[in-house]
């Protein structure tokens, strides 16, 4: 699982980079982002055994952005991004929420409760 981190944090870092070179004029911190979305077949280095494939279904969300990363069907990661700036030289920054599926210690996850059609009631410290 490790290995597959530090795999899509890589391809993350040479798409972001690919993005901000091709469109850094434009200005527009969520045109890099929209590279993520697709499927690719990717393999470590070093290995092998076939490739594996990548799915990112990536989309904006008010100032939001987020891709939801699949690895062999298997769902690994929503990272969320939110810009946050530009540098001096032009290349843009994000502030990155990742969350995993496989998260179960209390201070992952918040809670919410939803009871029929009356609301609900988030459960942040308490649950």
């Amino acid at each position: 699982m490790k290995s597959y981190s530090k795999m899509l944090a890589a391809l993350f870092a040479v798409l972001t980079t690919c993005g901000i070179m091709t469109r850094s004029a434009d200005r527009d911190p969520y045109q890099p982002l929209k590279l993520y979305d697709g499927t690719w077949q990717v393999r470590m280095a070093g290995a092998d055994k076939r490739p594996d494939t990548l799915v990112d279904h990536s989309g904006r969300t008010g100032i939001f952005f987020s891709c939801q990363q699949q690895l062999n069907g298997e769902t690994r990661a929503l990272v969320i991004f939110l810009p946050t700036g530009a540098t001096s030289p032009g290349a843009l920054e994000y502030r990155t929420l990742v969350a995993r599926p496989d998260s179960m210690k209390r201070d992952d996850w918040e809670h919410l409760v939803i009871e029929g059609g009356r609301g609900f009631s988030p459960c942040v410290s308490a649950c």
